[in-house]
């Protein structure tokens, strides 16, 4: 729901500044915009390859890795 998804969207968020406080890092102004797949269509892309990428290692099936793997320059095996 709507609702949930705002929430998770804010517990990312509080979650992300907390580990940039941990970190040390320099305070930033960072804002952040939540967008859909239909709303941003790279968005789908990259859902696609990290998808393709997590099943190949993490499940050891390579099929939609495989229909990328041409379009893919540069791999280092993940051990």
């Amino acid at each position: 729901s709507r609702t949930n998804q705002a929430r998770l969207n804010e517990q990312l968020e509080a979650a992300i500044r907390s580990s940039r406080e941990k970190l040390g890092m320099i305070e930033a102004d960072i804002r952040f915009k939540h967008a859909t797949g239909q709303e941003e269509p790279c968005l789908q892309a990259v859902d696609y390859v990290s998808g393709a990428v997590f099943a190949k290692y993490e499940w050891g099936d390579p099929s939609y890795f495989e229909i990328i793997e041409s379009r893919i320059t540069k791999t280092d095996e993940m051990k």
